[in-house]
């Protein structure tokens, strides 16, 4: 198949974008999977631990996003494309529903950040969410 530069200049950018979903996938299940073990962290509040498996699935699903956007793109497949615009569309409306959840849910009953006396817990986890999904 014969492609016009601008054709495989946008080949290489959404090869890198889909690259750099792979490390934030990474990133995050490494993350998750850390605090998860982790023996300092909080084992019985429940927002941690539901943070903590939202980071894990999260970075399952950016890696899933990231193999599908590579495979679409080198082999030239529509599948892989299609499923890479249907991961990244559920992907940003889960982080925006979670985000509100987590948000709205703990409102009264979140402790204080120690560092940030001023700022709830819960709007910082709504801002790592929001902040995800309008990367997307």
């Amino acid at each position: 198949m014969v492609q016009c530069e601008c054709g495989i200049i946008f080949k290489y950018i959404l090869i890198h974008l889909c690259m750099i979903f792979e490390v934030m996938g990474s990133v995050f299940l490494g993350f998750g999977l850390w605090w998860k073990v982790n023996a300092e962290a909080p084992k019985n509040n429940d927002l941690f631990a539901t943070v903590q498996w939202i980071l894990i699935i999260q970075g399952a699903l950016m890696m899933i996003i990231g193999v599908c956007g590579i495979y679409g793109v080198c082999k030239d497949k529509t599948f892989g494309l299609k499923m890479l615009s249907v991961l990244l569309a559920v992907l940003a409306l889960v982080d925006i529903v979670l985000g509100m959840v987590v948000h709205f849910n703990c409102s009264q009953n979140c402790p204080e950040l120690p560092e940030a006396p001023s700022n709830k817990a819960s709007d910082k986890v709504m801002g790592v969410f929001l902040s995800t999904a309008a990367l997307l």
